[in-house]
C-alpha cells in the first residue's frame, strides 16, 4: 500500500492510501487545512493538539447537523411514501365507488324506464276505463 506523506497544519503524517482513494485523500487534507486556517491565529497560544480538538468539535457539530437532516429527510419521505400509498389506496376506493354509482345510475334508469312503462299502461287503461264508462253512461240516455 502507497503512503502519502501529508501536511496538516504543521504536522507531516505518513497516510497509507489505496491507489483509486489517493486525489480523494488528497481533497480531504486540503478541506482539513482550509479549516485549520480559521485557527491559525491561535497557532503559538495554544498547543496544535487543541487546536485540533477544536476543529474536530467544528466538524463533529456539522455532522450532527447533517445527521438531524438525513433523519428529517428521511422521516419525509416515509412521510411521502406513506402519503403516496394513501392515494394509491384511496384512488382504488374511488374507482370502486365510481363503479358502484355507475351500477346504481344503470339500475335507477331501468327503474325509470320501468316506471314509464308503468305510466304509460296506466294511462291506456285509464283510456279504456274512460270509454268504458262513456259507453255505459251512453248506454242510459
Amino acid at each position: 500500500m502507497p503512503i502519502y506523506k501529508a501536511k496538516i497544519s504543521n504536522l507531516t503524517v505518513d497516510l497509507n492510501y489505496e491507489e483509486k482513494d489517493k486525489q480523494r485523500l488528497i481533497k480531504l487534507i486540503e478541506v482539513l487545512n482550509n479549516r485549520l486556517e480559521k485557527y491559525k491565529k491561535l497557532n503559538g497560544k495554544i498547543s496544535d493538539s487543541k487546536i485540533l480538538i477544536l476543529v474536530s468539535l467544528e466538524l463533529e457539530d456539522k455532522l450532527n447537523d447533517l445527521s438531524l437532516k438525513i433523519n428529517k429527510n428521511n422521516i419525509f419521505e416515509e412521510n411521502f411514501k406513506n402519503a403516496k400509498k394513501q392515494v394509491k389506496e384511496l384512488t382504488s376506493q374511488l374507482v370502486l365507488i365510481k363503479d358502484k354509482i355507475n351500477n346504481v345510475t344503470k339500475q335507477n334508469n331501468l327503474k325509470n324506464n320501468n316506471n314509464e312503462i308503468l305510466i304509460e299502461l296506466i294511462k291506456e287503461i285509464n283510456s279504456e276505463v274512460n270509454q268504458i264508462k262513456d259507453q255505459i253512461i251512453n248506454s242510459y240516455d
